[in-house]
């Protein structure tokens, strides 16, 4: 029997990073966003180019951000990588990932 629950922001977006670095372009993490109600927001990053936010009763608040490597910023990566990096509150989970 499958599990009829609906899955997590979280796991939408992960699966929408993925997406968006194979194709080398962040239009499936911004179309997974805005589809979940997440609200552009001013960035944490010094090199973002957008990060989103929502708020929910089960996941707490889930953040994604999309900028680029700044050598000398804290942000890992190479010169000429895109990164991706999304947060959970609850329960606590980062995943990062990147294209060149």
């Amino acid at each position: 029997m499958q599990n009829s629950m609906p899955e997590s922001a979280y796991d939408q977006l992960v699966a929408a990073i993925d997406r968006a670095c194979l194709a080398k372009k962040d239009t499936a993490v911004v179309d997974a966003a805005e589809a979940l109600g997440m609200k552009e927001v001013a960035s944490t990053w010094k090199n973002a180019y957008w990060q989103y936010e929502l708020r929910t009763e089960t996941e707490g608040t889930v953040t994604v951000i999309h900028g680029w490597h700044d050598p000398a910023g804290p942000n890992p990566g190479s010169p000429e990588a895109e990164l991706f990096e999304l947060t959970r509150a609850t329960p606590p989970a980062t995943y990062r990932n990147q294209y060149e």
